[in-house]
């Protein structure tokens, strides 16, 4: 898969926390833990691209958990 040049900083943060996953007791996949994500997100990103940035790490997430089901 290519990504466009303005997707390539969201990735990388997005692999900086894709193993901060919530697990059930019986260590099932919940989703991502939100607050390791924002501090992530916050190291890299202005105040105005907080958002955006994890909504973005958010939707690598769902598409990555899609593929691997």
């Amino acid at each position: 898969m290519q990504l466009d040049d303005e997707n390539i900083e969201i990735w990388n943060v997005y692999l900086l926390v894709r193993n901060q996953v919530k697990l059930t007791p019986m260590g099932d996949i919940i989703g991502l833990d939100y607050v390791a994500v924002l501090d992530v997100i916050k190291l890299y990103f202005v105040a105005d691209e907080i958002k955006r940035g994890f909504e973005s790490v958010l939707e690598c997430f769902s598409i990555e958990r899609e593929l691997i089901k």
